[in-house]
């Protein structure tokens, strides 16, 4: 159920069509880089604004450079532990990465029981050996982490950016990591030692796009389908003047704050 494309997340969370599309574009530019300075993205930012969808979008468009994702989901067993994280992402890796299955199979053929031994083991094992044997890729596959924060414990967070970290250092291994989380600060804690520091690189939602004319799109979008569809109670809801349901939308916008996740409520309900 942690996958992109799993039963479980069907329907999976989406961008809106025209939504989001600079954090987009810049997330693409860093994968399709030849030689980044950074070998990790960090992508955060406050609950909903829609970090999760974003990682959607990249998980389905990344082609030749998606390697795997895990998708964090609170309180949901199989997607709330460390424990099946890497062996999750191995198998991506082997069903994505042309040659990397049969090395993935032969380290599970001589130890059956590598899925459910410690996070660093399945890493080393299941991932970092096996991809080390490989012909030297033409490009750095992407592994996509999103809802880090909603991982079952602080240490579990902890222990999986210190893994990423020890991977993210050394040249050998070809794989760059983005991480989607909330900015808490068991987290920022590791991003801001010099490990992860000299590695990363920052993609902040909150600052740096402007969300407002993204949910101002969202809600034009969907308030106009509601409109074609219930013509009679909106006018009966419509406030008097040349163009109530642009005041609507305004009074909308500022209350969501650039939360997507209050405007995707509102329409909801």
């Amino acid at each position: 159920g942690a996958m992109h494309d799993s039963a479980e997340r069907d329907p999976p969370p989406r961008c809106h069509p025209g939504t989001r599309e600079k954090a987009i574009e810049d997330i693409v530019r860093w994968i399709e880089e030849p030689n980044p300075s950074s070998s990790v993205l960090w992508v955060n930012g406050r609950a909903g604004v829609g970090k999760t969808a974003l990682m959607q979008k990249i998980a389905e468009r990344g082609g030749i450079y998606f390697g795997g994702c895990f998708f964090f989901r609170r309180g949901v067993p199989g997607c709330n532990q460390k424990g099946g994280l890497f062996s999750t992402l191995a198998y991506q890796l082997a069903m994505n990465i042309p040659g990397m299955l049969e090395h993935v199979e032969r380290a599970v053929s001589k130890d059956s029981s590598l899925p459910k031994k410690a996070a660093d083991i399945q890493l080393q094992q299941l991932i970092v050996e096996p991809i080390k044997l490989l012909p030297l890729l033409p490009y750095c596959p992407i592994i996509i982490i999103d809802g880090l924060d909603e991982c079952e414990n602080h240490e579990s967070q902890r222990d999986i950016l210190s893994l990423v970290s020890r991977v993210s250092r050394d040249p050998s291994v070809p794989i760059r990591f983005i991480i989607a989380s909330r900015p808490e600060y068991q987290i920022c804690s590791v991003f801001n030692q010099e490990s992860l520091l000299s590695t990363t690189r920052r993609l902040v939602l909150d600052e740096e796009y402007d969300s407002a004319s993204d949910i101002e799109l969202y809600l034009q979008d969907e308030l106009a389908d509601i409109n074609r569809c219930n013509t009679d109670v909106m006018d009966q809801v419509g406030t008097p003047g040349p163009s109530p349901l642009e005041a609507i939308i305004s009074t909308l916008v500022n209350r969501a704050s650039g939360q997507f996740i209050y405007a995707a409520t509102v329409i909801k309900y």
